[in-house]
Parts: structure tokens; sequence; C-alpha cells
């Protein structure tokens, strides 16, 4: 049975560091507000991208978490793989979608920028929630109390900085 204390205990120091950790994304943007000011493609696509990827995050972590918990680790290769195969195919939505109601660019350079941001999130957030999961369990804490925040924010700060980058490297 879990006690407020304890999960109030594990979260709070966490969320404290996501909070700042996540105020980095913010930043990230300004450096390209005359961009996106011209590029009403990238506005649409940027609140919709990082939910995507903070949605991603959520359910990668607690699924891992959940697997390790009851056991279930020859799931996890699988599990992990059908995630990477859903971010493929809703990144390439977005970017089209995004595309269909603003064609400032093309729509191969609106593919390409959601599609690479988002495959470079999802790798990354596999690689550190299954490092992090593994390492919490080793020391007696519950996952979910810590991963998630953790995940969130890694996913706001990358999926920004990893955006931005694309930007600057396709446009």
């Amino acid at each position: 049975m879990y006690k407020i204390n304890e999960i109030i205990k594990e979260s709070l120091p966490i969320i404290l560091i996501t909070i700042t950790i996540s105020s980095i994304a913010g930043i990230s943007l300004v450096s390209i507000k005359e961009t996106l000011y011209t590029i009403p493609f990238l506005i649409i696509v940027i609140p919709a991208l990082n939910n995507m990827i903070g949605d991603f995050s959520c359910v990668l972590t607690s699924k891992l978490s959940t697997a390790f918990k009851m056991r279930y680790r020859e799931m996890i290769g699988k599990m992990m793989l059908r995630i990477f195969i859903v971010a493929i195919f809703t990144s390439l939505y977005l970017g089209f979608l995004g595309w269909t109601l603003d064609q400032s660019i093309t729509l191969f350079q609106a593919l390409i920028i959601v599609f690479f941001t988002s495959m470079s999130l999802i790798l990354v957030l596999i690689v550190v929630t299954y490092l992090l999961t593994v390492f919490l369990l080793e020391k007696n804490h519950d996952p979910d109390n810590v991963i998630i925040p953790i995940a969130t924010a890694i996913a706001d700060v990358l999926s920004v900085i990893v955006f931005v980058f694309m930007i600057r490297i396709i446009l």
C-alpha cells in the first residue's frame, strides 16, 4: 500500500528539479521566435509535437515499470518496438496534418522536421526510462514516482531543442 508521505518524499524533489529543466524549453523557443513568426507551420506543430512526445514518455514509463514489477521482462523489447512503430506513424501524421493547415514549407520539409525530432526523442526516452527504471528498482524506489516527471521534463526540453536544431538544418 502506498503512503502519501512516501510519495511526496520521492516526488517533490524530482518535480522541483523538472520544473527547472522544463524552463529551458521556453528559453530555447525564444531563440527561434523570428522563424516561428514567419512560418506558421512551426507554431501549429510545436505544441502537438511536445504533447505527443510527453504522452509517449508517460506511456513508456508506466508500461516499463509495470513490466519490471510484474516480472514480464521478455515483453519489454516488444513493448518498446511497438511504441517506436506507433511513434513513426503518429509523427508522420502530425507532420502531414500541420502541413495541410499551413503550407509555408514543403511537405517533405514538414515530414522530415517532425519525423526526425520525434524519432530521436523516442530513442532517447527509451534508453533513459529503461536505465532509470532498472536503477530505481535496484534502490527499492517506486519508478512511477520519479521517472514520469523526469521523462516528461526530458521530453519537454529535448523536443524543443531538437525541433530548433531540425529547423536550422532543414530550413
